[in-house]
């Protein structure tokens, strides 16, 4: 139950901060500037996210 209750806490704040680095980024850049940013952190996503697909797909596959 108490890690529970963390957790939430940790995921409110996490999304406080979220919330708040969003209205941020509004304000300062324009919606193409966040867009060409998104299109350029986008492909390094996708490689983090098959690394992580692969590495969990290889260590069940021995089991």
């Amino acid at each position: 139950m108490h890690t529970v209750h963390l957790f939430l806490r940790y995921f409110l704040y996490i999304r406080i901060r979220v919330h708040n680095f969003i209205s941020v980024s509004k304000r300062l850049f324009s919606k193409a500037q966040i867009i060409q940013f998104a299109v350029s952190f986008f492909p390094k996503v996708t490689f983090f996210f098959k690394l992580l697909v692969f590495f969990l797909y290889t260590h069940f596959s021995r089991i």
